[in-house]
């Protein structure tokens, strides 16, 4: 599936869907199931998109522990940008300690007003269940292959300018709606999310 570029929003630029055709004798490659998986994913992951948006759908409250310098993030479920559902089933910590003196010792470089960082929270897929494989042809090693994905998700402390994702239909999702420094105005950053409709 190859995503449409000459599209003007997000939701052209949405891979052509394409889903299986079942006929009897029609033989299953491993292209075939993928396209299976493939096309109820983008499918869904376009509704998200385009009808939910993105962010926090519930809970994923986050506190800070000054005493051990991390952040606690609790249960909870968002959306990412791309339409992925991220599930937290379990509180996590964050230690930040390397990233305060990182920034401590930045501002006391000539020019540097501030250091930001933010915490982001992003969809991460692992492979599980490894099967080793015997050798193929005139291999002599043997290989190892995943038996399932797993739906997962990564805590990463980001700075701030990195932090940004950008919107597929060109648009940048700001994280502070109520302060930027003056270079974003000169560039006519938009902090609102422009509709899709």
């Amino acid at each position: 599936m190859k995503p449409n570029k000459a599209s003007k929003c997000g939701v052209c630029e949405t891979p052509i869907l394409e889903r299986n055709n079942y006929y009897y004798g029609k033989q299953f490659t491993i292209r075939d199931l993928l396209q299976e998986q493939s096309y109820f994913n983008e499918k869904r992951r376009l509704i998200n998109r385009s009808v939910l948006g993105w962010g926090v759908v519930c809970g994923l409250g986050v506190e800070w522990s000054e005493k051990e310098k991390e952040f606690t993030v609790h249960e909870g479920m968002a959306l990412d940008c791309c339409g992925h559902e991220i599930i937290v089933c379990e509180k996590k910590e964050v230690p930040f300690k390397q990233y305060e003196e990182a920034c401590l010792n930045a501002l006391k470089e000539p020019g540097v007003a501030e250091c930001k960082y933010v915490l982001c929270l992003e969809y991460h897929e692992c492979k599980t269940e490894p099967v080793e494989l015997p050798p193929l042809g005139c291999d002599k090693q043997g290989r190892t292959e995943y038996n399932r994905i797993r739906d997962g998700f990564e805590l990463k402390i980001k700075k701030w300018d990195e932090a940004c994702p950008k919107q597929p239909y060109g648009g940048i999702a700001c994280l502070d709606r109520f302060k930027h420094p003056s270079e974003d105005v000169k560039t006519n950053i938009s902090c609102s999310t422009p509709t899709l409709h």
